[in-house]
């Protein structure tokens, strides 16, 4: 600590001081931080937002968020928003690994508030697939059929659409074998969907018939990930072998005089 004269006048111009005295320190403000949670459970790749919420006296500074006790990206130094003794951070990631997480927000503190920690945060991250409309029932289409539909999920591009059942397209076919309607591919069309899924294994199954009441040639159906061929189906085309009847005769047996 420094003492120093800065005021103006003559060479004479003088100030005395006498019995300094040091008070005792002031106790930081008491803080809590909270913690929750955008979406719980989430899926895997899909963006969730963590948010901590301190309470103290007008705090300011950085959270930190952590997931089984590691930084998250981008997350590490979080500043407050708001106003008044009640101020928030957030920290958005798409980073958390398939299983329960804990999570965790640390304040750091300023010169007039303490830091705090919240409370763990279990986090629960599935390895669902965020996808739509797997059993193509919308649009509905009352039974008939219609080509590209839009906005139910999928991407259809060249001839392929949705048909309901026992119209044209199906009446040769029993039933879908889930809810009412199918989608059909003809002729090299496709239909697709985007999602951002975990590093794992993964299993893709559907169930698949060539046309029943006109067909001129087997269709196959080809799986493909990120553009490459993981898998095909096609059904085997039944053919009918005629029998043949034949006849067969014992050699002539010679006799003996």
């Amino acid at each position: 600590m420094t003492l120093v004269g800065v005021g103006g006048g003559g060479v004479d111009f003088t100030g005395f001081i006498d019995d300094v005295r040091i008070g005792a320190p002031v106790a930081p403000a008491a803080t809590t931080t909270g913690l929750a949670s955008s979406a719980n459970p989430a899926v895997a790749g899909v963006s969730v937002t963590l948010t901590a919420t301190v309470t103290g006296a007008a705090p300011t500074g950085v959270v930190q968020f952590a997931d089984n006790g590691a930084v998250i990206g981008g997350c590490g130094a979080v500043a407050l928003a708001g106003s008044g003794n009640s101020r928030t951070a957030t920290c958005s990631t798409a980073s958390l690994a398939v299983g329960t997480r804990t999570i965790t927000a640390s304040y750091g503190g300023d010169g007039v508030n303490a830091g705090s920690i919240s409370s763990a945060l279990s986090q629960v991250i599935n390895a669902g697939a965020p996808f739509a409309n797997l059993g193509f029932e919308a649009p509905s289409l009352a039974g008939g059929f219609q080509y590209a539909p839009g906005g139910v999920g999928w991407v259809f591009s060249g001839n392929t659409g949705i048909t309901g059942n026992g119209n044209a397209f199906t009446s040769g076919n029993p039933a879908a074998p889930e809810g009412v309607q199918v989608a059909f591919v003809q002729q090299g069309g496709s239909l697709a969907q985007t999602a951002t899924l975990s590093a794992g294994q993964y299993t893709v199954s559907f169930k698949a018939a060539q046309r029943g009441n006109y067909q001129l040639g087997a269709q196959a159906i080809e799986v493909r990930v990120d553009g490459v061929a993981v898998g095909q189906y096609q059904r085997r085309r039944r053919r009918t072998v005629p029998t043949r009847r034949h006849r067969s005769r014992s050699p002539a047996r010679e006799r003996t005089p």
